[in-house]
């Protein structure tokens, strides 16, 4: 799939998608199988921003983390939340399957660091500690 441009619409299918996951928040065991199936319902129900309120994804990273596809390819700018997908991604695998071993491969060390920092970062103001 090859995104170009985020729509309205697809926008408005984002902020529609986490209004109908806070009423489901009641019902723990249902909101989990979501939350299973979307990594984007995942991070908005377990950690937090920079600010301190729930993570919301992008539209263009809930399109790369609702991908079927098992081979996914970024081409965008820089400081747009690639290493922040990255990092989720991992980490929503990791937690819905027991054993999940992460690798981080990078050209630099200060840059697999980096991703290792932000993966800790979400963890250390996530709803698990």
């Amino acid at each position: 799939m090859i995104i170009n441009k985020i729509t309205e619409k697809e926008e408005e299918y984002l902020k529609k998608k986490f209004e109908a996951f806070d009423t489901l928040l009641e019902n723990k065991k249902e909101a989990l199988g979501y939350m299973k199936k979307d990594a984007t319902l995942f991070a908005y129900f377990f950690f937090k921003n920079d600010m301190g309120t729930r993570f919301k994804a992008l539209s263009w990273q809930d399109k790369y983390f609702n991908s079927k596809s098992h081979r996914r390819l970024l081409c965008c700018a820089r400081q747009i939340g690639k290493s922040t997908v990255a990092g989720i991604d991992s980490l929503h695998k990791a937690y819905f399957n027991p054993g999940f071993t992460i690798l981080t491969v990078s050209r630099t060390k200060e840059q697999a660091m980096e991703l290792v920092y932000r993966m800790r970062r979400f963890l250390n103001t996530s709803r698990f500690t």
